[in-house]
Order: structure tokens, then sequence, then C-alpha cells
């Protein structure tokens, strides 16, 4: 499946600056930006975003494209393309056009399995680091598959992992949770640990809600790195946008327009008696699904254009089961097609809303490899939208003859 998206939008940072209702303050010496409503009409972008293919495919009869809750995506330097097949416990590894090639692990604990993965990343020399959220551990495996080594984590719940050219690893992680009765501090969000595992910094400050469901919930966010190694990252639940050096030092941040509140819309709570503790996770208006930087540094940022309605919402569902472990399936309203409620967002580098692309599809995250922009739709239809981007060059006029 192929198609064409144009997006066109004239104009220049001097006049995207001077005339759009944008705010640009400096608190405590960090450049905070605020985009306005309709700012993204006045950007500067003319570039082509071409649709080359669909993978995978929730009616899918051939076992190699049937995925259950994908996850993410890399692409190595033969331009194979890995997609991590996190509810079937599994990489499925295709050539460029999407001929399915094989598969790489299966459910279990022992080397070269996984549970429940849900992050990849892949090196120039073609070694895949696999984030395992149900194994708590970051698995590394060469370039035909076969691990290599592990790092237990089993005190941090990594949710997204990345490889630095270094080797060492970028790691987002979930802010540590605070129950009533404790006044704990809360755990930076971004963390970089060595290839043995001990880490090397730590940044990105969590919002404290007051309480642990909240804190967790609140607090999920997604990054990104640029190919100077900066670090983006995009919050799901809170209208919040930011930019760290490779270092860790926050350089600006930025929020936009959201016709929705970003309040919390139900309070977690955390009920005891003397048999149990019953958890219920708090509810926000979601405000990202994900994060990605192209190759010139543009930030995209998959966001919402309205709230779901009830007859459209998906989720998770857990279960156990003797003989068969911890299971996590789609649940509700799976066969409901949703076209209108996502755009990408498109930022430059220091944070300024230059344009939007309305998207005809749902998805529940955004990766970027070069100029290959996926588009993941975990829940709904578990397929992978694959695009090209390219950029539109506008010749200037030429000038009329002189009499």
């Amino acid at each position: 499946m192929t198609g064409l998206l144009s997006i066109i939008a004239i104009g220049s940072p001097l006049f995207l600056s001077n005339t759009i209702a944008q705010t640009i303050k400096i608190e405590s010496g960090i450049r905070v930006v605020h985009n306005e409503k309709d700012q993204a009409k006045f950007g500067n972008l003319n570039i082509d975003l071409k649709l080359m293919q669909t993978i995978g495919d929730i009616d899918a009869e051939n076992e190699g494209f049937a995925f259950n809750i994908p996850s993410d995506v890399v692409i190595d330097a033969g331009q194979n393309i890995y997609i991590l097949d996190s509810g079937n416990h599994r990489i499925q590894k295709f050539d460029f056009k999407g001929e399915f090639i094989g598969t790489i692990g299966r459910k279990g604990q022992g080397p070269g399995e996984f549970d429940y993965p849900r992050s990849i990343d892949i090196d120039g020399d073609g070694n895949l680091l696999v984030c395992d959220s149900g194994l708590r551990k970051a698995i590394f495996l060469d370039s035909r598959g076969r691990e290599k080594h592990s790092l237990r984590f089993p005190k941090e719940t990594i949710t997204q992992i990345r490889y630095l050219r270094s080797g060492d690893i970028a790691a987002g992680v979930y802010a540590q949770t605070r129950l009533e009765e404790k006044k704990n501090s809360l755990s930076k969000m971004m963390k970089f640990y060595t290839k043995d595992g001990a880490l090397r910094t730590e940044f990105a400050e969590s919002v404290d809600y007051g309480i642990g469901t909240s804190n967790l919930y609140g607090n999920l966010f997604q990054f990104a790195l640029d190919k100077d190694e900066n670090i983006c990252l995009s919050f799901d639940f809170q209208n919040r946008i930011e930019k760290y050096s490779p270092e860790g030092t926050l350089l600006w941040k930025a929020d936009r327009f959201l016709p929705f509140s970003t309040n919390i819309v139900e309070e977690g709570k955390i009920e005891r008696d003397s048999k149990s503790v019953t958890i219920s996770g708090a509810r926000f208006n979601r405000c990202s699904l994900g994060i990605a930087v192209d190759k010139k540094g543009r930030i995209w940022v998959l966001t919402p254009t309205r709230l779901l309605k009830p007859e459209e919402m998906v989720g998770t569902a857990m279960s156990k089961g003797k003989g068969t472990g911890t299971m996590i399936k789609a649940t509700g309203h799976r066969d409901v097609e949703v076209k209108d409620a996502l755009k990408l967002e498109i930022f430059d580098s220091y944070g300024i809303l230059r344009s939007e692309i309305p998207l005809d599809l749902y998805a529940d995250t955004i990766r970027m490899i070069h100029d290959n922009l996926f588009l993941i739709d975990s829940l709904r239809k578990t397929k992978v939208y694959h695009y090209k981007i390219e950029e539109k060059t506008v010749s200037a006029p030429c000038p009329s003859p002189q009499p």
C-alpha cells in the first residue's frame, strides 16, 4: 500500500516568532516555549510524507505477520526491519520491502528468550538491544539474534531503552511510586548506564502528585535521541516536551495548545484491609503517544486532536493461568476505526511548533530511523505503517530580463 501526503507551510522563522501568539520566557535560566493555538498553520516546512507499506494485520493468516501488541521497530545497516512483537515474546525480521525473513526469540527466561519485551534498538554492527519488562533486564543480542549477555534491573522498571554511541545505554524508567504514608523523594526518569550496568548519570524530574499511583501513571513518557545524542522527552499525560544535552542538562521545555484538560480526571487509590492491598490507577487525558527526531533535528510528537469516545477506547488486560504465567491481551473496541483523533506535531530543535500533519489512522507510538518514520498500531489493527520523509526543493523564481 502506498500513498503520498504533502505538507507545505510557508513562512520564515522571523515571521513565525514575531507574528504568532507565541511566548518564549527564561525561567530559572531555562528557555520555556508556550506554543499557542493555530500556530502550526504558519510554519515553514515543505516535505512529503510517503506511505511505503504496512506490515502486519490483526487478520493476518501468515504467522510471520500475525502480531500481538507490537511495540517498537528498528532498521539495520542492510535495511532489514525488526519489529518487536511484544505480546508474542519475539522479534520479527523483514526485508525493506516487508517480506518476512525470520523470528528471533520466544517466551521464556533462558538465553534468547523474552517475557513481554517493550523496547528495541540496534547499533551500527547490527547488535540488538532489548528492554524486557517481564524479566526486568536489558538483553544484548548479536547480529544473528543470539544472546551475548544481559543486565538485570531488579529495582527499576525500565520502559524504553536506546544505544548510545559509546556502547552505553539510555533508559527511561517509571517514576518511583510514593505511598501516602511515605515521603520519599521521586526518582529521576532518564538514566544512563554503562555497558556493564553501572549508573553513569540520571536526570529529568518527576512531577509529584502526592500519591504513588498518580506519580506512576502521571509521569509516563517516551524519549528519542537526535544525531548529537541530545535527549527529547514527551509526556503521556502532561503537556510537557523537553530537550536535554547528552550530559543531562535541561536545554528547554515547551508546551502547546491542547483542546482538553490536562488535570487529573480521577485520583488513584490504595486500599488496604487485613488480607490484601488494592491499587486503582489514576486516570488522565492523553497528551502524547510518542516522540521521534528526524535527521534534521526536528522533533515529531504523536498528539491527540480530541479525546476518544467510550466506544472507541481499547486497552490491555492481564490474567494468570496455570502453566501459562501472566498473559496480556488487547481489549475494548478494536473493530472501531478511529480516523480523526491524531496528528503529528513537528517542532524545530528549539521547541517552536512549526507545523502539523493530521492523520486518518490511529497509532500507539512513533519511531524514526533516518528518513523512515514508523507509526505502530499496537492494540487495534496490530500493524506497522512505514513512511518515508522526503524533503521538497522549492526553486527560487528566475529574475526577469532587464531592458
